[in-house]
């Protein structure tokens, strides 16, 4: 469960509740589906439609954005195309969260699953960026995550 607060307040305001359309005063039971570096994702049902939703707050930035969860709000508005991705629900930048729906399956294994990770890559990469799309777009892709691998290594 979720005690922090000012978090706890707000997943029980109409603020979060209202855009998601669950009623006022709904006590809603979050349960951890898995942490990252730089997320936590926690899984809860919506009591109105039965369907599962997913609860990421985000804890920080490898790209070092003021506003990660709000880019990765957007990236995800822009995969939907793909079928390959949630669909994002709710951004609030303000509490570092976003709510997206949640999708059935399980981990890949790469051993086993290299195939199908390919094809799951390749419809996302094969989405046609939107005009007016807010996504990081450097000069040299290649250099951008280099660089940026060199960055993440002096963590380890």
């Amino acid at each position: 469960m979720i005690c922090k607060e000012p978090l706890c307040t707000y997943l029980k305001s109409g603020a979060f509740l209202s855009p998601l359309g669950i009623p006022a005063g709904t006590e809603l039971e979050f349960d951890l589906l898995g942490q990252g570096e730089y997320n936590i994702n926690y899984v809860f049902t919506h009591p109105v439609t039965g369907r599962k939703l997913v609860l990421r707050i985000n804890r920080g930035s490898q790209m070092h954005l003021a506003d990660q969860i709000s880019y990765e709000y957007t990236a995800l508005q822009c995969l939907i195309p793909s079928a390959r991705t949630p669909k994002p629900l709710l951004c609030a930048p303000a509490h570092n969260l976003l709510v997206m729906e949640w999708l059935p399956g399980r981990a890949l294994d790469y051993t086993t699953d290299m195939d199908i990770a390919a094809h799951i890559l390749a419809d996302i990469h094969s989405v046609a960026v939107p005009a007016g799309c807010k996504l990081i777009r450097p000069d040299a892709p290649a250099l951008a995550i280099y660089q940026e691998c060199l960055q993440m290594v002096q963590h380890y």
